[in-house]
């Protein structure tokens, strides 16, 4: 069982907390299995009308919390998925023994992704950490408007948070709340190179600050920080753009 707690410097001894667990605060589920021969769908109860879902998969998301990648690489890595997928099938139509019966399955809503979603990678890819990407800033843009029905693969963990959640807080801060239990233990976890499971999540221990206007307070100094990173980094690329126009211009010239 693991506990969660916030960091040190922004800890207030005059806050009440609530000792409470992950699995209080939100939803946890897997994702849905992705497998050539499977297909999703959601159903309209109104209209009965059925409409395919879009599973994400891993090579969708830049590692370390850089959210999606662009439309543009997406639509490489799909287009390249359905080329292969095409030659598999191809190859099995010729091989009988091969030949795989197509699973159709209508997906429950909760398995459904919306903008209050908070996605974790289950285990870690190319010796990075597990990673969590919150879909506040992605959904609308990247994900709704251009796959509509989206869903997540096994190798993820999705991470809703429950209603009576965002009745006493903020999606923001719950996902703040996720990012540091991320950071805290990703690098364990890839260590032992071991899942992480729903129930690790379920079981961690949480000290959930009561009042709103604190954690208002937490979630400005982060967004400050974040946003002075922000500016650093495209400072310090400025910079080395400028040195590199510098030094290698007149090469570049012949």
């Amino acid at each position: 069982m693991l506990l969660l707690l916030l960091p040190p410097f922004i800890l207030n001894d005059n806050t009440e907390y609530i000792s409470c667990t992950l699995d209080d605060l939100f939803h946890i589920y897997t994702g849905v299995l992705d497998a050539p021969n499977y297909e999703y769908y959601v159903k309209d109860e109104g209209t009965n009308e059925e409409y395919p879902v879009q599973i994400l998969r891993m090579g969708y998301f830049n590692p370390l919390r850089h959210g999606l990648k662009s439309l543009e690489e997406i639509q490489k890595i799909e287009k390249k998925n359905i080329e292969l997928r095409s030659i598999r099938d191809n190859r099995k139509k010729n091989n009988k023994k091969d030949e795989i019966k197509v699973v159709r399955q209508i997906l429950p809503d909760y398995k459904l992704l919306d903008e209050n979603d908070y996605l974790i990678n289950t285990r870690s890819a190319n010796e990075l950490p597990v990673t969590g990407y919150s879909l506040l800033e992605d959904f609308n843009d990247k994900i709704k408007n251009q796959f509509g029905h989206v869903s997540i693969s096994h190798h993820f963990i999705i991470v809703k948070p429950r209603k009576t959640s965002i009745n006493q807080s903020s999606v923001q801060f719950l996902h703040l709340l996720l990012d540091v239990f991320i950071d805290k233990y990703s690098n364990r976890i890839t260590q032992d190179k071991s899942l992480l499971k729903t129930r690790d999540l379920k079981s961690t221990n949480v000290l959930f600050p009561k009042s709103l206007e604190f954690q208002k307070e937490i979630l400005d100094k982060f967004n400050a920080i974040q946003s002075e990173i922000k500016k650093k980094e495209e400072e310090f690329e400025l910079i080395k753009q400028g040195i590199a126009d510098k030094l290698f211009y007149y090469n570049l010239m012949y």
